[in-house]
């Protein structure tokens, strides 16, 4: 078994305004089968599209406008190898620094200090 991570991005619709946002999702997952690579990348972009069908819904808000999140595209996917290992980095994305931050280059951090949160 091959392990792949995948990034998914989901369109949110609002009716009647069409798109308002995204929301990226990451992924890992395992596929099997043909150790040839191209056939493991064909698999692992099919089990993507899958991964990110499953999160498509259509519902009311509290307004009662109809909401769509819908699949808009698989934005990254990764060969990992065949095993996960401890400490392994899966998805790094570059963040631009809020407006108006000021960090010298000599700046003391602290990332003792974080507050961390859910991510679901």
């Amino acid at each position: 078994m091959t392990w792949f991570s995948s990034k998914v991005r989901l369109v949110v619709l609002v009716d009647p305004e069409g798109a308002v946002r995204y929301s990226d999702s990451v992924y890992i997952f395992t596929v099997g089968g043909s150790a040839d690579t191209e056939g493991l990348r064909a698999r692992a972009f099919e089990r993507a599209l899958q991964l990110g069908r499953q999160q498509e819904e259509e519902f009311l808000n509290s307004d009662g406008d109809r909401v769509r999140w819908r699949l808009k595209e698989v934005v990254t996917l990764d060969m990992l190898g065949d095993e996960l290992r401890d400490g392994m980095e899966i998805c790094s994305d570059p963040v631009e620094l809020e407006l108006g931050t000021v960090m010298p280059f000599y700046a003391v951090i602290t990332p003792e200090d974080s507050q961390p949160t859910s991510s679901i």
